[in-house]
């Protein structure tokens, strides 16, 4: 069995420190990174990635794509994979060091399935002084500098993770399905069998498109009888792109009107995000 890591770069933001923790992975079985380069300047990423791979013998594949979303470099990403399962992981994430391993472990025990890690551990930084965010327990937050980001993330427990994430303790399908994108795993084939990611979801900045990708994956693996299940590592979020309320509920509309289903099956799930007679009336 081998696993795939799929990642989408877009920009340098915190990369020494992204870097290191795919670096760190202590991953032992076979496994394969795929980094899609995009954005305005691509070039020094690809040096450094390069760079430290050669140094450290690791498995790494690096590649520059004009794709402008997170959904078109994941697909484009797919053309390269040669593992029987599929990681993927937000370009701006810093990985605990037995993400790889427990990714997949999952996989091994099954060809049907798709795996979740903790990963709404978010670290919010909007300044110029390389300052950091974690929040803690409680909304109480922690002012920590960014060499101590690292360290803060490797030192950090399964418990630790699982209480700072908002999702605490989720154990269900629904409770799942809008954090499926940033550290998901699943099997290859049935992952190509369902469609891959569905493009008119994608995050991206030319056409302000706002997400949802995620939900909808979930829901069409769902539905092809896919299992979820939670697998018990994580990764630390350094920034999220702020989203633009108009282009979100657009998105959240295009998902209604996709998944007629889950709309009128959930109404509760809905009314939590959105107000749900404005979205019943845009159908």
């Amino acid at each position: 069995m081998k696993l795939s890591v799929v990642v989408p770069l877009y920009h340098d933001y915190h990369f020494d420190d992204i870097v290191a923790s795919y670096a760190w992975q202590t991953i032992k079985e076979d496994y394969e990174v795929i980094f899609m380069l995009t954005g305005k300047n691509p070039s020094p990423l690809e040096v450094t990635l390069k760079r430290v791979a050669g140094e450290h013998g690791l498995p790494w594949v690096v590649k520059t794509v004009s794709a402008m979303s997170n959904c078109h470099s994941r697909n484009d990403g797919m053309k390269l994979v040669t593992g029987d399962a599929v990681l993927f992981i937000d370009g701006d994430q810093i990985l605990a060091p037995d993400l790889f391993h427990k990714h997949w472990l999952a996989h091994s025990q099954s060809n049907n399935m798709v795996g979740i890690g903790i990963c709404n551990i978010n670290v919010v930084r909007y300044t110029d002084s390389m300052e950091v965010w974690i929040p803690y327990k409680e909304n109480v937050k922690q002012r920590i500098s960014s060499p101590d980001c690292l360290s803060f993330v490797k030192n950090l427990t399964l418990s630790q993770a699982t209480e700072y994430a908002w999702w605490h303790n989720r154990s269900n399908f629904t409770d799942y399905i809008n954090v499926v994108g940033r550290n998901v795993s699943v099997s290859k084939n049935k992952f190509i069998e369902i469609g891959m990611w569905d493009e008119d979801f994608c995050y991206a900045e030319v056409t302000n498109s706002r997400g949802w990708e995620d939900t909808e994956l979930a829901l069409r693996a769902f539905r092809a009888g896919l299992q979820f299940a939670m697998v018990p590592s994580w990764t630390v979020h350094l920034e999220h792109p702020r989203m633009n309320k108009d282009a979100g509920l657009e998105n959240a509309v295009k998902l209604a009107r996709k998944h007629r289903w889950f709309f009128d099956s959930r109404p509760d799930w809905w009314q939590t995000r959105y107000n749900i007679e404005q979205i019943r009336k845009m159908l």
